[in-house]
């Protein structure tokens, strides 16, 4: 699986990035793949120091004390970045210490972006390959839902999240995005192939909040709790699920391997547009 948060720069970078691991607070691994036209892709892992929230106990002599304090960690992320296409995604929240140091670097912002899935839905029922497995929408305070497979139906108003299953340059491709700017792939793909596709088939639909095309906020998903993970122990927004609280991550994993073992057909699975359309 490779899954991304997606950043975006304010303005175009020309940056070239280099392995640096000198032992400070903060270290970039960097790996150089080339797309087939020649443009470089960078991928690898970077670590830095973050602060967060943490619990400091006093134990008195007749009663426990607690507080919150703020405390620095050392975290890890794995990245990918297109300066040319106009993207960094990395796979953990935590991550964004990697968007501010390369935008120091660059002198330029990059911002999580966010993804106008309403157009991406439209589009997408215009696919005669495609499948809906998971569908997440929000209308007002009382619509709020997500469904899964056989209860998951296309829509394409108020849609927050979207589970999809497609040919893709010829190739099954399964995956979800939501519209707060994270993405996930579970087929195969290498990563020149993974960035393409998001360069490709997510690029268009992406767009800083403030931008305006669309007014989506935190308050457009169903408010996220926050915490340790129970199955990788990673802090993040968490999902309950039946295994627990889990991040989204985890939570897309046990999906995927909860069900159906290897790829599904596509020509045995329902059609977005429930095999018929108006075009």
């Amino acid at each position: 699986m490779m899954a991304s948060i997606l950043g975006l720069p304010r303005h175009s970078i020309d940056l070239e990035l280099e392995t640096d691991t000198d032992g400070h607070s903060r270290g970039i691994v960097v790996n150089e793949t080339q797309y087939l036209d020649g443009v470089t892709i960078y991928h690898g892992t970077a670590a830095g120091t973050i602060s967060a929230q943490d619990t400091d106990v006093i134990i008195a002599d007749d009663a426990i004390f607690t507080e919150q304090v703020e405390a620095n960690k050392t975290v890890a992320t794995e990245y990918i970045a297109d300066f040319d296409a106009g993207f960094v995604g990395i796979d953990t929240s935590d991550g964004t210490f990697l968007w501010e140091t390369l935008s120091a670097m660059a002198g330029v912002d990059i911002v999580r972006a966010e993804f106008n899935l309403d157009a991406f839905a439209e589009q997408y029922e215009r696919r005669d390959d495609a499948s809906v497995w998971q569908i997440g929408y929000k209308h007002d305070e009382e619509n709020v839902g997500v469904r899964y497979h056989d209860d998951a139906q296309l829509r394409t108003d108020g849609v927050t999240q979207l589970g999809f299953q497609y040919l893709w340059d010829g190739q099954p491709v399964r995956g979800t995005v939501a519209a707060s700017g994270y993405a996930a792939v579970y087929s195969p793909m290498h990563v020149e192939e993974y960035g393409r596709w998001v360069r490709d088939e997510l690029l268009p639909y992406a767009f800083l909040p403030e931008d305006g095309q669309e007014e989506f906020t935190e308050s457009d998903e169903v408010e996220p709790e926050v915490g340790e993970c129970e199955k990788c122990g990673r802090e993040a927004d968490l999902e309950e699920t039946g295994d627990g609280m889990l991040c989204v991550v985890c939570a897309d994993k046990l999906d995927e391997e909860s069900s159906q073992s290897g790829f599904e057909s596509l020509d045995s699975v329902t059609v977005a547009d429930g095999g018929q359309s108006d075009e």
